[in-house]
């Protein structure tokens, strides 16, 4: 029997582990906060009963809520504390090994009906809990950064993963004030796969060489995408936008990504590795700039123009193929989209300004220049 859940841990204090403990610290739940080190329990300590004290202050939460707070707080190194937890959120590095052996302690400690979660992005669920003899209790629940901005969350299942567990994390994300998505194994990080075909496609057309990487990225936060692409490539880091791929290498994506994914290989053996290191996919390019050729292009603003159109196309058709597998409702995915790029339009209504027969030539054409399977038009139409 799967408790309501009271009392949640989160393991990790990177910036996806911090914005998830401050978020529920927010609830009335019972928290446990796992760091590495001695002096991180003692600065954690310090920096939660600042942010309490600021909340009370505020007047966001009661005299009793602060001091209820303070009183189940535990903040450590041991994973041992957390035997009595009802929830364990786990957010370290996205590297399978360190994941696994976290997963493989805690089954020794915590009871056969806590929910065991990972927040990873790009690693198969199977390959993180593989060890896990009680698979039925285990979940990806992916919160986006920055949790403040994006509302959704993605519930992952395996196909061991039990349905009624995950309507118990769908109530606790709702409780929360989030969305929650919830994806089969099959549509395990899909919003991350749709960002990635994005990513994919704008790193192809700057291989043109039209534009440059600056001024694609400024072009495109300005006009639909306000978090940008290649930012958030510098963001997430290197390692996961090569994980991410490798999982996505089916026959409809392979041409599509090939070329980014050598240029994040190429990235990685360079050490423009993003993320914390302050060096990424931009910064390789200003320092490494082969040069654009402006003039191959008769008007650039029609250029540009004619771009973002390709963009919409290809989200849109995205859109479509995950919506014939059954993997998400349109409404459900049309939310979660626009929720995750922060669009001002969901991506139908921009879409509808067009019209799916526009679309559909626009796809048809980059699909008989490029032979890329993305861009074969799906038949149907989700414009009303």
């Amino acid at each position: 029997m799967y408790n309501k859940i009271e009392k949640i841990a989160v393991i990790g204090k990177g910036k996806m582990g911090s914005d998830i403990f401050y978020h529920l610290l927010s609830y009335n739940f019972s928290l446990s906060w796992i760091c590495r080190s001695k002096d991180d329990v003692s600065v954690l300590t310090n920096d939660v009963q600042k942010k309490l004290k600021k909340m009370l202050r505020l007047e966001t939460i009661t005299q009793e809520q602060h001091d209820n707070a303070l009183k189940n707080l535990c903040i450590s190194t041991e994973l041992s504390y957390l035997k009595d937890c009802d929830l364990i959120i786990e957010t370290i590095i996205e590297d399978m090994n360190e994941k696994q052996k976290i997963f493989n302690e805690l089954t020794n400690i915590v009871r056969d009906n806590c929910i065991l979660a990972t927040n990873t992005s790009s690693i198969h669920l199977k390959e993180v809990f593989k060890n896990c003899t009680n698979k039925k209790r285990c979940f990806g629940l992916h919160f986006f950064y920055p949790i403040k901005f994006i509302q959704t969350v993605e519930i992952n299942l395996m196909k061991e993963s039990d349905e009624e567990i995950a309507g118990i994390l769908k109530d606790l994300v709702l409780n929360v004030g989030k969305k929650p998505l919830i994806l089969q194994e099959e549509a395990n990080f899909i919003l991350n796969k749709i960002y990635t075909v994005l990513l994919g496609d704008v790193y192809n057309i700057y291989e043109d060489r039209f534009l440059g990487m600056k001024e694609l990225e400024d072009y495109f936060k300005t006009t639909f995408f306000p978090f940008g692409l290649f930012n958030i490539v510098n963001s997430t880091g290197t390692k996961i936008i090569v994980t991410s791929i490798s999982n996505y290498m089916t026959d409809r994506y392979r041409a599509h990504f090939t070329p980014l994914y050598n240029k994040s290989v190429l990235l990685m053996n360079n050490n423009y590795l993003g993320g914390a290191s302050g060096k990424g996919i931009i910064e390789y390019e200003v320092e490494h700039e082969v040069g654009c050729d402006f003039n191959k292009v008769d008007d650039i603003d029609l250029y540009k123009q004619d771009l973002l159109f390709r963009v919409i196309a290809l989200l849109y058709n995205e859109m479509s193929y995950i919506i014939q597998q059954g993997w998400a409702s349109k409404d459900d995915i049309n939310y979660a989209i626009q929720d995750l790029f922060g669009l001002s339009e969901s991506i139908l209504t921009v879409a509808s300004k067009f019209g799916h027969e526009k679309i559909t030539k626009k796809l048809t054409e980059c699909y008989n220049i490029k032979k890329y399977e993305v861009f074969k038009p799906i038949n149907i139409s989700l414009i009303d």
